[in-house]
């Protein structure tokens, strides 16, 4: 070795001695080499330099160099061989940089990646747990507070006065019928009501509650977080009790891109003929027009990976009802005349949904659902097939609804939620 700075003479431990002009020893370094193991020695002719002297070219070799001082430090090294004009060897040069402190903190970073990956692990396992837990409807506790719990809520239960509504109705066995349309019959039935609730019914009341709003449409699975499904028919936080509540709540910017079109065409032409459909001297009329058109299209996806997602829906559906309307018309002789006409009733369907989740930053989240809908039903007969056509009449129904709900989170134990919704109908 014949020239090396400041940086080479305390990395490799040479001697001051040999800090300028020609080095008294050909290979004055006294610091260990090391691969990256930290235990197996790099020979001196395989380290970069004697290496580039022999016609190699090392890049980005990584070394452990321990000074004389003990002092371990990480060195990244890339050595070429110098040429002369005629092809002739003069020597090599070496460069050596001292990523240590880039490998530790690459070390850290590993180190708290796998903690994030235990951590994250088991929370999964916590959220997986959690969801089941919602699902089937129980609470996993410890065995001395779900014993209190339990034995307070049935303290506290009206299910408890069971014995003596099975007594009242026991004493009045004789004359039941007469006892239940009394005022005590009318209290005993509310009573029942009020604690069967919404498990009165056959799953009629089940209630879905999509990011804070009822009314909603069901996300792509891939944009859920979590689904809860409703424990405590008392719950504060709903305006109402009963079980049938299940709450879907999605995550801004997840799940991947989807999307359809759907189209569906009727003609009248690829329809039968309508036996009952006949002019007035009773032969066979001409068939009404008739169409159908259907179109409907969705796209969902994450607009912004991890930070906006957009849920698109549109519905457009024109149909040609055709029916024929079958009726007796007095005669002026007391007689009857059989009537028989086509009328076309058109019934057009206009629906446009969008709903997009923005996480503003790790705390808070908007969600922002809309919905259109426009219905026109036009010459309509609700009288039935008996009904002439000039009391047909027109129904036209159109709404718009915005809903807005942020939700932030304020400590670990404290959420904030605010919840807007506008309606118009006209």
């Amino acid at each position: 070795m014949t020239h090396y700075n400041r940086a080479a003479i305390e990395l490799f431990g040479i001697p001051s001695g040999d800090g300028a002009g020609l080095a008294r020893d050909p290979y004055p370094l006294t610091s260990d080499v090391f691969r990256t193991d930290r235990t197996t020695p790099v020979p001196a002719d395989e380290r970069p330099l004697a290496r580039a002297l022999r016609g190699h070219e090392v890049s980005d070799a990584e070394f452990v160099v321990v000074r004389p001082d003990g002092a371990a430090r990480t060195a990244l090294s890339s050595a070429r061989r110098l040429v002369g004009p005629a092809g002739q060897a003069l020597g090599a040069v070496a460069v050596v940089q001292d990523i240590t402190e880039r490998r530790q903190a690459d070390e850290e970073l590993e180190q708290v990646h796998k903690q994030l990956v235990v951590a994250s692990r088991h929370a999964g396992m916590a959220e997986v747990a959690t969801n089941v837990l919602h699902n089937v409807g129980n609470v996993l506790n410890s065995v001395n507070v779900s014993a209190s719990l339990l034995a307070e809520r049935i303290k506290t239960s009206k299910c408890t006065r069971l014995g003596q509504v099975g007594a009242l109705l026991k004493a009045h066995a004789a004359d039941l019928a007469g006892f239940l349309a009394g005022p005590q019959g009318k209290h005993l039935a509310e009573y029942l009501q009020e604690i069967a609730g919404s498990r009165g019914s056959a799953g009629g009341n089940a209630t879905f509650i999509i990011d804070g709003f009822t009314g909603g449409r069901i996300p792509p699975k891939d944009q859920i977080r979590e689904i809860r499904i409703g424990n405590n028919p008392f719950s504060s936080e709903f305006s109402g009790i009963g079980y049938g509540r299940t709450e879907v709540i999605t995550r801004a910017g997840t799940g991947e891109f989807h999307g359809n079109i759907n189209f569906g065409f009727r003609q009248s032409s690829l329809n039968g003929r309508d036996p009952y459909l006949t002019t007035t001297d009773g032969s066979p009329a001409i068939k009404p027009p008739a169409q159908t058109r259907n179109f409907q299209s969705n796209f969902s996806g994450p607009i912004i990976r991890n930070k906006l997602s957009l849920n698109l829906n549109v519905h457009y559906f024109d149909n040609e009802n055709t029916n024929t309307i079958r009726a007796v018309i007095p005669a002026a002789a007391g007689t009857g005349q059989n009537y028989s006409a086509p009328f076309v009733s058109p019934n057009n369907n206009k629906n446009l949904n969008a709903r997009s989740q923005l996480a503003i930053n790790k705390n808070n989240t908007l969600y922002v659902n809309y919905q259109n809908q426009h219905q026109q039903r036009l010459n309509q007969l609700f009288g039935g097939p008996t009904t002439l056509e000039g009391r047909a009449a027109d129904n036209v129904v159109r709404n718009s609804e915005l809903q807005m709900r942020e939700t932030s989170v304020l400590t670990k134990s404290i959420v904030h939620e605010f919840r807007f919704e506008y309606r118009r109908d006209f």
